[in-house]
């Protein structure tokens, strides 16, 4: 997660970092470590984000 400051004071724009390649993308969209160093106590632990870029795969059994 990055963090970038506004001009406003105590203003922040949380970025989650995204890795991925031709299959899809996996983004850390929170982590409490670094939310805490820089917006202070909070008690939200993480959250994550991924997406498969391949058809997804239904079989029907009637």
């Amino acid at each position: 997660m990055e963090v970038f400051p506004f001009e406003l004071p105590g203003v922040l724009l949380l970025t989650p970092r995204r890795i991925g390649d031709h299959r899809g993308y996996f983004a850390e969209t929170f982590r409490l470590d670094r939310f805490k160093q820089s917006c202070g106590r909070v008690d939200f632990v993480q959250g994550c984000c991924s997406l498969e870029d391949l058809p997804a795969y239904f079989q029907w059994n009637n």
